[in-house]
């Protein structure tokens, strides 16, 4: 392999990564704040039944 190319791929990898990085970002915090809030529901309801 040669320095220049590893520099290339690296430079086209943080390129493409720049471009996606906020719409992904904003999609996997919905999607952990909506499991989250699944789960605690999920939780509370369970504790509640119990007692």
């Amino acid at each position: 392999m040669l320095p220049g190319r590893i520099n290339y791929s690296i430079n086209a990898y943080i390129e493409v990564f720049d471009q996606i990085t906020w719409g992904a970002l904003a999609c996997v915090g919905l999607v952990l704040m909506i499991w989250l809030y699944q789960a605690l529901k999920f939780r509370n309801r369970a504790l509640a039944l119990e007692s």
